[in-house]
């Protein structure tokens, strides 16, 4: 490296505007079937909900940054904390509800990780992924309690209710507590019945495996592709309405997405109907998946808003927003990955 201290603070100043783009690019993106865009308004959340919670969720991410430089708490404490900060933060500047609650849980640890790896210089991709993991391992019952505080407060939807250790029982802390269960165990018990714990306890397994593998063979079918991504994701802010989403760019990750819906079930389908409904709306997925190398282009992005005009119809009970999660997530591995260990970038700083 020519120049280790400007690599890290490089780095630093980037992390943040990696966290505001990923969950930018989820929202922005149109039309992801099923969920709030821009041409789609659910009745009480709406699209500038979304780009409200974002934009102002900066402070999160700075307070984060500033933490991590400075706090002596366990890292499973810092997460959680300022998941709790996020949380009040999301609520407090929009009316629409959780609509960030599944971004901030999966895409804190990364943020935290690649600060990890700045702050040490560590190139090792595989010591990024490690502390991650220790974030959860090393957790305890208080902090598993802080994360239930956040998730009530966020009031998520789909939750129900579960024999041991529902969210809403009044003696859920002290069956915490009396258990010591932290927080792997506690993503470890809801794994069959909600992705984002699946992910966090199986250390994002999907999403750093498969879901990358498709955002890098679909950007390769896009020649000008490294013109805009993941370029602009890394020098500044998506302003709404200064820096648009180009056609290709809204195209590749709308298919990005579907591809996630056709691989595996939405889970916050499956708890507000069924896992069969679930397992239609995936099926559907995929069909669509399939026929984009078999019909035109503008063909292809009809039945995409076909799909979406389908699941619309349900009012929200068929919003795949597990999938957008998984999505926001997954941009945020990738632009880390370019950013922090891709041997050619750094080489040319």
């Amino acid at each position: 490296m020519n120049n280790p201290s400007f690599l890290i603070r490089l780095n630093q100043k980037t992390l943040i505007t990696i966290a505001l783009n990923s969950s930018l690019l989820e929202i922005r993106t149109w039309p992801k079937p099923g969920n709030v865009h821009k041409t789609q308004n659910f009745l009480k959340t709406t699209y500038t909900d979304f780009l409200t919670a974002i934009y102002n969720g900066k402070s999160v991410w700075n307070d984060l940054l500033q933490t991590l430089e400075s706090s002596k708490d366990n890292t499973s404490t810092i997460y959680v904390k300022t998941l709790m900060k996020a949380v009040k933060q999301m609520r407090s500047v929009q009316s629409g509800g959780n609509v960030l609650l599944g971004h901030y849980l999966l895409n804190i640890p990364l943020f935290m990780g690649a600060f990890y790896c700045m702050k040490h210089e560590i190139l090792d991709e595989s010591q990024f992924w490690k502390y991650i993991h220790e974030i959860f391992n090393k957790s305890s019952s208080h902090d598993t309690i802080v994360l239930f505080n956040a998730i009530r407060l966020a009031q998520p939807g789909g939750m129900g209710t579960r024999k041991k250790y529902d969210l809403y029982n009044q003696n859920v802390e002290s069956e915490l507590i009396k258990d010591d269960i932290n927080l792997l165990k506690i993503f470890e018990l809801s794994k069959n019945y909600d992705t984002i714990s699946e992910q966090l306890v199986s250390n994002y397994n999907f999403a750093r495996t498969t879901i990358i593998s498709i955002l890098i063979k679909y950007q390769s079918e896009y020649p000008d592709m490294n013109t805009t991504f993941p370029r602009i994701c890394l020098n500044q802010i998506l302003q709404q309405d200064v820096i648009e989403i180009s056609e290709d760019l809204n195209e590749y990750i709308v298919r990005v997405f579907l591809h996630i819906l056709s691989q595996r079930i939405d889970t916050l389908i499956a708890r507000k109907t069924s896992v069969s409904q679930a397992e239609q709306v995936s099926k559907k997925a995929k069909k669509i998946v399939d026929q984009f190398s078999r019909v035109a282009r503008d063909d292809w992005f009809g039945l995409v808003l076909q799909f979406d005009s389908e699941l619309q119809r349900f009012n929200g009970k068929l919003n795949p927003g597990t999938t957008a999660d998984l999505l926001a997530c997954s941009l945020f591995i990738y632009l880390i990955k370019q950013q922090l260990f891709n041997k050619n970038l750094v080489n040319s700083l």
